[in-house]
């Protein structure tokens, strides 16, 4: 069995917008979340881990 590379086309456009910067920051971070509910974490520690990201996010 190999692997291949995959890429995604629509990632390879850059962010002009603050607006745009934003919106895909919080995609991450709703993919980093579904992919912590999928794995079986509780509510609770998905919506603290994502209040520390986003504000980790707005720090820098």
């Amino acid at each position: 069995m190999t692997l291949a590379v995959v890429r995604n086309l629509a990632s390879a456009r850059a962010l002009r917008t603050a607006e745009e910067v934003e919106v895909f920051e919080q995609e991450i971070v709703d993919q980093y979340a579904l992919a912590m509910a999928s794995a079986g974490l509780t509510d609770g520690y998905i919506g603290s881990s994502r209040s520390v990201v986003i504000d980790f996010a707005r720090t820098l």
